[in-house]
C-alpha cells in the first residue's frame, strides 16, 4: 500500500520530454538550437520566459510571439508482475504495456514592451511541468500505476531594465497552476486509489544580461521554487482513503548560464542549467478526516544537471538556421523509478529555421528527437503485487510558432 500511494501521489506531478517532471518547450526558435544560449538569446518576445533581463535584445518597440510544441512520446514498458496474496507464493505472471505515454501539446504565448531604450515590460502564459501516462487495461501491474495525468500553464509578467552599455536586469512574476488525475485499479476495474487535485502556486524568476563586448554576450536566470498545496478527491475501494485529500508539493527552483559569441552570418550558444530537485524528499498526502493516513514515502531525489551546445546560421535576410545538441540528467537515483515516471537520462538532437516570409513576421519551426537511457523498475508492495521489468523510450518533438515585431 505504501508504494502505490506514492506512486499515486507522485503522479500528481509528471514529466513528458525534461528530466524529473520539467518540461522545457516554451518557444520552437528555442528548440532549435536544443534550447542553448537561451538566457542570453532574443529570438523573439519568448526570451522573457528563459531571462527577462534580455527582452532589452529587442528592438523593436512591441514584440509578439504564438505557437505550440508537440510531444510524441513512446515508452515501451514491460516485465512480470508478482500479485499479492491469495494468489501462491512465487506466481509470477508476464506483464507487458507496450507504450504507456500519450502525445502532448504544449502552447506558449508572449508580448514584450520595449518602452524607452532602457525600459521593458513583458508578459508570458506556458508551461514548465507536465504528464500523462496511460496503462492499457490488459496490463497485469494495474494495482501498482493505471493513468496519470497533469495539465499545468504559468502566467509570467516581467520587467527588465538597462542599467548601462553592459549589464541589464530583469524579473518576473511567476503564477503557476497545476491539475492532475491519477488512478490505480484493481483487475475488476474497481480504484484502489482515484485522485484528483488543483491549486495555484506562485514564485517568480529573475536575470541578468552583461555583454562586455560587441557579440559576446552572458546570461544568468533564476527561477524560484513553487509551493503547491494541491487539493481535491480521493475515492477508493479502501475505507479510510475517501474524502477530501491534499498533498504538499514544492516544485523546485533553478538556475541557468549561457554564453552566446556571434561571429559573422554565425552565432555558437553553449547553456548549463541545474536543477534543485534535491528538495523532493518525501511525499505525504492526507485525507481529510482519516482515522489513518497514508504512509510518508521517501523520495531521496538528487540535483540535476542539462547540458546544451548548439548553432545559429543567418543565411539571408529572411533565412535563419539553426541546430543544438543537450544531454539532460535525471534526478531520479537507480533502484527508485517508479512505473508512474520512468525516468532516465536524455540526449536531444535539434534542428531548426526561421523564415521572414513578410516584413516583421516570422515563421519559426523546429524537430527534435530525445533519446532516452534503458532503466530497471521495480515497483509495488505486498499489498498490491511488485512489477519487475524495464522501461524503454525515445520521443519526437514538433514546434511551431508566429513571432512579429511592430
Amino acid at each position: 500500500m505504501k508504494n502505490l500511494l506514492a506512486a499515486c501521489s507522485l503522479a500528481l506531478m509528471g514529466s513528458t520530454s525534461g528530466a524529473g517532471f520539467q518540461l522545457h518547450e516554451r518557444s520552437a526558435s528555442g528548440l532549435g538550437r536544443a534550447f542553448s544560449g537561451e538566457a542570453a538569446i532574443a529570438d523573439d518576445a519568448s526570451v522573457l520566459a528563459s531571462n527577462p533581463a534580455a527582452m532589452l535584445l529587442l528592438e523593436d518597440e512591441w514584440s509578439f510571439a504564438i505557437g505550440a510544441s508537440a510531444i510524441f512520446a513512446e515508452v515501451e514498458v514491460n516485465g512480470t508482475y508478482a500479485p499479492p496474496a491469495p494468489a501462491p507464493p512465487g506466481t509470477v505472471v508476464p506483464s507487458p504495456a507496450g507504450n504507456i505515454a500519450s502525445d502532448a501539446y504544449i502552447p506558449h504565448t508572449y508580448l514584450a514592451w520595449r518602452i524607452t531604450d532602457r525600459l521593458s515590460i513583458g508578459f508570458g502564459a506556458y508551461t514548465t511541468f507536465g504528464l500523462k501516462t496511460n496503462y492499457p487495461t490488459f496490463f497485469a501491474a494495474r494495482s501498482v500505476a493505471d493513468f496519470g495525468e497533469l495539465v499545468s500553464f504559468n502566467l509570467n509578467p516581467s520587467l527588465a531594465w538597462r542599467i548601462n552599455e553592459q549589464w541589464s536586469v530583469g524579473g518576473g512574476f511567476d503564477a503557476l497552476y497545476a491539475k492532475g488525475k491519477i488512478t490505480s485499479t484493481l483487475p475488476s476495474t474497481l480504484p484502489t486509489l482515484d485522485i484528483a487535485g488543483d491549486d495555484w502556486g506562485y514564485g517568480f524568476n529573475a536575470g541578468i544580461l552583461f555583454e562586455p563586448a560587441d557579440g559576446t554576450r552572458f546570461g544568468l536566470h533564476y527561477r524560484s521554487a513553487i509551493d503547491l498545496g494541491l487539493k481535491g478527491r480521493a475515492v477508493s475501494v479502501l475505507a479510510p482513503f475517501n474524502g477530501p485529500v491534499s498533498l504538499d508539493v514544492e516544485l523546485p527552483d533553478s538556475v541557468e548560464f549561457s554564453a552566446v559569441r556571434d561571429l559573422g552570418d554565425w552565432s555558437i550558444h553553449g547553456d548549463v542549467m541545474w536543477t534543485h530537485w534535491s528538495t523532493f524528499q518525501q511525499l505525504a498526502p492526507q485525507v481529510a478526516g482519516a482515522a489513518v493516513q497514508p504512509p510518508v514515502t521517501q523520495e531521496n531525489w538528487k540535483d540535476s544537471w542539462r547540458f546544451a551546445l548548439g548553432t545559429t546560421w543567418r543565411a539571408s535576410e529572411t533565412w535563419t538556421f539553426r541546430a543544438g545538441a543537450s544531454y539532460d540528467r535525471s534526478p531520479v537515483p537507480a533502484g527508485t523509478v517508479t512505473l508512474r515516471i520512468p525516468d532516465a537520462d536524455r540526449f536531444w538532437l535539434t534542428a531548426g529555421f526561421s523564415w521572414e516570409f513578410h516584413p516583421c513576421w516570422m515563421l519559426n519551426a523546429a524537430y527534435c528527437h530525445v533519446f532516452a537511457d534503458d532503466v530497471n523498475i521495480r515497483d509495488g508492495s505486498a499489498a498490491t503485487g511488485v512489477f519487475t521489468g524495464r522501461a524503454t523510450g525515445s520521443a519526437d518533438i514538433v514546434s511551431i510558432g508566429i513571432s512579429t515585431t511592430f
